[in-house]
């Protein structure tokens, strides 16, 4: 059974990267952040292969993998339209 797509499901902006090096050594520990401003839903992911989360100055780290998406959308989801009881549209 195929299941469509909910457009207002997807994110208003979506940033996918993937980096990958036979060896890499890192000078200073790098100062690293996501941030989102407004009202909107945020998520952040990501994932390393023999790259630790705490990188320490002068060590050189072989065959690394790292991949990173960040989702946003401008507005909270909201669900349908409530509506107020007991009262009558102005005609």
């Amino acid at each position: 059974m195929s299941r469509e797509e909910d457009p207002s499901d997807r994110p208003d902006v979506e940033i996918s990267a993937r980096a990958s090096a036979d060896e890499v050594t890192f000078h200073r520990v790098p100062d690293v952040r996501t941030t989102f401003g407004g009202d909107g839903e945020s998520t952040v992911e990501g994932g390393r292969e023999n790259l630790p989360h705490g990188v320490d100055p002068g060590t050189t780290h072989r065959r690394i993998r790292a991949r990173y998406r960040a989702v946003s959308r401008a507005e909270p989801r909201q669900g349908p339209p409530e509506r107020e009881h007991g009262t009558r549209p102005d005609r």
